[in-house]
């Protein structure tokens, strides 16, 4: 089977967790004899649009993504099987001929809706009706534009569903999958430190804010993997003593950070289902998150705690409260790690994509 992926920042230093799912699942689908090819700038895609606008946050999905799905997708789709889009946005303009699938790991007319209530006032002229609507009807073209629809959790299918209108029969579940392999919890528990781990991009959206905010009040350590983190949070972090922020890491050392950390934090305003949650709970760690952070993973006081929104100094308590009682870290840690393996492995994201795949073909 012939495959196409069009993944447009995938490789670039604007890439998330969509690139790590799109990477995964080409590798486990070539060791299966699939022929797969990732679609990305400078590889497949090749534009005069300066980089400053392909990758500025909304812009690139609102505009510069359409625009480029139009004109790709016409030029590629007779030379494979199947299409699928990690952005959203990507098919707006244009239906293939040839059977298509969208991984909407975010999809921002939900948001934008969530952000107009989670961010300050000061990014209303951002995040408001209009801009809401906007993404409304762009989300709504790709999704009637595509044979399947995948999304990550319950949620985002339920919002597809209320919102956007979209056929739940159209829609599939299915979880992003961890190389377990890979990501797995440390030899000896005993090596794990009061560290409090965050992984993401050190922007608001993420709830970076609400990390610093919280780091002076948290009785141990707090170590941040960011590529990205805006300046005016870099000022702040560089005044905090027990804070310390790395760049990105390759796979290899970002594990043995997760195997050292005792507790994993993501305190995001909205998410799909966020990978970092999933790599942190294959590393048997538990999880102290906000619902979105969270990605339908965490029941809180199980394997997990769940924070509100912007609270640091509830994000704070439940770090404290898993670097004193070590021994129910240690439980929901364990309890993740089973999860996981069980149930959110690459071999069982793998296995549903082709089921997906074979149906329509």
């Amino acid at each position: 089977m012939k495959i196409a992926f069009i993944d447009e920042s995938y490789g670039t230093k604007e890439a998330g967790g969509a690139e790590v799912w799109t990477r995964l699942l080409v590798e486990a689908l070539q060791q299966d004899n699939h022929d797969c090819q990732i679609y990305a700038y400078g590889n497949g895609i090749d534009t005069n649009i300066p980089d400053r606008i392909k990758h500025f946050p909304y812009v690139r999905e609102g505009f510069v993504y359409p625009s480029i799905g139009r004109e790709l997708i016409r030029k590629i789709e007779a030379n494979h099987d199947v299409l699928v889009f990690s952005s959203i946005t990507t098919p707006a303009l244009y239906k293939s001929k040839t059977t298509s699938v969208i991984y909407a790991n975010c999809l921002f007319s939900r948001q934008t809706k969530y952000f107009q209530h989670r961010l300050p006032i000061k990014y209303k002229l951002l995040f408001n009706t209009a801009s809401y609507l906007f993404f409304k009807i762009l989300d709504r073209m790709s999704l009637n534009n595509v044979s399947r629809i995948v999304v990550p959790s319950n949620d985002v299918k339920q919002f597809m569903v209320n919102h956007l209108g979209i056929n739940p029969d159209k829609i599939d579940v299915i979880c992003a999958g961890i190389n377990n392999k890979l990501f797995k919890p440390p030899e000896n528990e005993n090596a794990r430190e009061d560290i409090a781990l965050f992984v993401g991009r050190g922007t608001i959206a993420k709830g970076f804010d609400t990390v610093l905010s919280a780091t002076s009040m948290i009785k141990g350590k707090v170590i941040v993997v960011a590529q990205r983190v805006a300046g005016h949070y870099k000022k702040m972090a560089d005044k905090l003593d027990n804070l310390e922020v790395i760049p990105r890491l390759e796979h290899s050392e970002l594990v043995k950070l997760y195997q050292r950390a005792r507790v994993f934090i993501l305190p995001s305003l909205s998410e799909g289902a966020p990978v970092t949650t999933l790599e942190a709970m294959a590393c048997g760690l538990p999880v102290v998150a906000t619902v979105e952070g969270a990605g339908e993973k965490i029941e809180d006081n199980k394997n997990g705690f769940i924070v509100p929104f912007r609270d640091p100094e509830k994000l704070a308590e439940k770090v404290n409260y898993l670097f004193e009682k070590k021994n129910v870290a240690r439980e929901f840690g364990e309890y993740n790690t089973k999860l996981i393996h069980n149930n959110f492995t690459i071999q069982h994201s793998t296995a549903k994509m082709m089921d997906i795949f074979d149906q329509l073909i």
